[in-house]
């Protein structure tokens, strides 16, 4: 079948046929009215949705050799195709099928693994410049120019997350059952043990990426083939590739069911304006029932967003009734120009674009509440190091008795692989009732196991002890006569090793004294001549005290001041340790070492980018007003997208400023943005914008002073 348009006034187009919505219809009555409003495939067991937390994508574990001997089999229609596909027949499944690998042997878990933290901040930059907090029209206006900085910057933010992406598929969405089953080498999903730490929410997070990438590449006109074709396959996908599934105890989203509501009205607009060759024939009630009905009765639901049950919740039926019967009365009274009014494409792309940034907000607290990407990796490795997961999943259960029960896991897990060499050969022994901590545990398992590790472990410690000790002989007899000797430290002024100590008498004593004094000859003093005549023993008793006298003056100046109880004395040369001088290397590392902590490194301006700026704005609009206006917008970004993360509230104040001054350098006159007139501009600031006047400043303040100088000349 050719394209929508090739039989209006066009030149037909060769390209692939497309499923029409008859086509599907005539594929629902061949399964003998099937329903498809409940959550899991008509063969699977009625009690999965209780046992699996993703039971939503357990429809797809079919390998791909069974898939295409059913499409062969039945090529207009298939019994096992997506539950409650937006696609009933082969459409969904020819896509999913075609557009992913379904093997998980094509799949290489070290790659995947590797390519984690990679992918995950690939997708999370994608989301932010495709999901902006502001106005969506100017995405839009840059995007319908491919020269434009913005769509350059989008083209090399894909490119660079299809290349990490393409490790995970071969085509638009990552299937995130078959990357767990490539993971964690099973048969199933439904064998991997619940609590254990999984990728999922990463996963979604890359097919969100895809999403928006999608939708926002056609967001200027919703009545293209391409837009048809995004139509088409989200419809059958949405939401199992892009959330958790939900079972019939969960609240239903209403923003998800709104949003596939949405979805299949602009599916309903799009046939209503250019319906397919089988659809021309049939009236306006029947074209809406191959849109939002399976058959006559009952309404067509979503993958993981259904309930067991022959129908949907009645909340669900309200929403799509009261929907058809507005698209019918819309219809009927005016044209298709209102209806398209009516469900503008640009507004489904923004509600859209808006879904995608939520979800992505509550996969990203999933994330973070696993560790982040780099904790994820490091836990899937060291499970994918330590063996396979049936043998771990065999120690969580025989040990702990509970999948839940994870740090004894680890604990037990950890203690096998260390014990598993000098141990070997002895069966680990299961009990039934889990201990009630990871130490009593291994002490009840193997009493043997932990005496003998322990002797192991006493004897190594003891040997380590002899080695180290014959070490450290060996380290002090060799070369002995070869190590340098520290010399001995001297005074300035050395006693002799056989010195004694003498007394001197009144006959020796003028002798001691005149050589005390040859260094200290003073001029004779004129009295002193005069006395030459007197007695001689007289003057040299006179003499003796003042000099003695003098001697004893300077021997307690000159006496060190020490402690009472410090005694010293000359260190023995033989048992002080010789220090050994460091060599350069290791002054320099030193250095480095202390340079290192001391300095504090200067911080580079970073410019300002037109996001920050729009985030800015609209909290200056918003808080301006206030007193803490900045602090005020610093709490408001913090909820709203994060995107000042990088900018203090002195950065906010200065950039703010910096606007009013470019603002009133332009145009004096002009008037500032919402928020902005609150910001006083002090004199600093006032004198740097054109215009100000300095005459007129100077003249009030020297007519000030001079009306000063009157008034105290009154005064006096």
């Amino acid at each position: 079948m050719q394209s929508l348009r090739s039989g209006r006034g066009r030149t037909p187009v060769e390209k692939p046929a497309r499923n029409t919505r008859a086509t599907r219809s005539k594929s629902v009555e061949s399964t003998d009215q099937l329903d498809l409003s409940t959550l899991v495939e008509d063969d699977a067991p009625e009690d999965l949705a209780s046992k699996i937390p993703t039971q939503f994508l357990e429809d797809e574990h079919r390998d791909g050799e069974e898939v295409e001997d059913d499409k062969a089999e039945e090529p207009q229609g298939d019994s096992r195709f997506s539950l409650s596909s937006a696609m009933s027949g082969t459409t969904a499944m020819e896509h999913t099928e075609t557009q992913t690998l379904h093997d998980p042997e094509d799949l290489d878990a070290d790659i995947m693994l590797m390519s984690l933290p990679s992918l995950h901040s690939r997708s999370q930059v994608l989301i932010r410049h495709l999901t902006p907090n502001g106005n969506l029209e100017e995405l839009f206006t840059a995007l319908r120019n491919p020269r434009s900085s913005k769509s350059r910057v989008l083209e090399n933010l894909w490119t660079k997350f299809e290349s990490e992406k393409k490790d995970f598929c071969s085509g638009d969405y990552i299937r995130i059952d078959v990357v767990s089953r490539a993971l964690f080498n099973v048969e199933s999903v439904a064998d991997i043990t619940p609590g254990t730490k999984r990728p999922d929410a990463l996963l979604y997070q890359a097919n969100l990426a895809t999403l928006a990438k999608r939708i926002a590449s056609i967001a200027g006109d919703g009545k293209t083939d391409a837009a048809w074709e995004i139509l088409d396959v989200e419809d059958g996908l949405f939401p199992r590739y892009f959330m958790q599934g939900y079972s019939a105890d969960d609240q239903l989203p209403d923003d998800t069911l709104r949003l596939g509501v949405e979805i299949r009205t602009q599916m309903a607009i799009a046939v209503l304006r250019n319906p397919d060759e089988d659809l021309e024939d049939l009236d306006l009630d029947q074209r809406l029932e191959s849109v939002f009905c399976l058959n006559g009765e009952n309404y067509r639901g979503w993958g993981g967003l259904g309930i067991p049950g022959p129908e949907l919740p009645a909340k669900v039926q309200d929403m799509i009734a009261k929907r058809v019967d507005e698209i019918k009365t819309i219809f009927h009274t005016s044209s298709i120009e209102h209806l398209e009014q009516r469900f503008p494409w640009k507004d489904f792309v923004s509600q859209l674009l808006r879904w995608i940034g939520d979800r992505n907000v509550e996969h990203e607290t999933m994330v973070k509440r696993q560790g982040g990407p780099e904790a994820l990796q490091s836990a899937l490795r060291k499970m994918l190091d330590g063996g396979s997961l049936e043998e771990e999943q065999a120690v969580a259960y025989s040990q702990t008795g509970s999948a839940d029960n994870e740090p004894n896991f680890d604990a037990l897990a950890e203690f096998a692989n260390e014990n598993r060499t000098r141990l070997s050969g002895r069966a680990v022994s299961t009990q039934e009732e889990p201990p009630k901590s990871g130490q009593s545990q291994l002490d009840d398992q193997e009493p043997e196991h932990s005496e003998e590790a322990i002797a192991l472990f006493e004897k190594s410690q003891r040997d380590r002890a002899a080695l180290l000790q014959r070490a450290e002989e060996e380290r002090a007899t060799r070369q002995k006569e070869n190590v340098p000797e520290v010399p001995e430290r001297r005074n300035f002024i050395d006693p002799q090793k056989d010195a004694q100590r003498v007394s001197f008498d009144e006959s020796q004593t003028s002798q001691a004294i005149v050589t005390t004094k040859t260094g200290f000859k003073r001029p004779r003093l004129p009295e002193d001549e005069d006395a030459e005549g007197e007695d001689d023993d007289e003057a040299f008793i006179t003499d003796e005290r003042q000099i003695q006298a003098q001697a004893e003056k300077r021997r307690l100046a000159k006496r060190p001041r020490r402690e009472p109880s410090v005694e010293t004395h000359r260190s023995d040369p033989e048992a002080e340790p010789i220090r050994p001088r460091p060599d350069l290397s290791q002054q320099l590392r030193v250095a480095r070492q202390l340079a290192r902590r001391t300095n504090t490194g200067t911080s580079k301006k970073r410019d300002w980018t037109e996001e920050e700026v729009k985030q800015l704005n609209e909290g200056m609009a918003r808080y301006g007003h206030t007193r803490q206006r900045y602090a005020d917008i610093k709490r408001w970004d913090e909820m709203n997208g994060n995107i000042l993360e990088g900018r203090t509230v002195v950065n906010l104040k200065d950039k703010a400023v910096n606007i009013v001054k470019a603002l009133l350098n332009a145009n004096p006159n002009a008037s500032l943005p919402p928020g902005f007139e609150h910001i006083p501009l002090g004199q600093y600031h006032a004198k740097q914008i054109r215009g100000y006047d300095w005459t007129t400043e100077n003249t009030v303040k020297r007519r000030q002073s001079e009306a000063d100088t009157e008034e105290e000349e009154i005064d006096e």
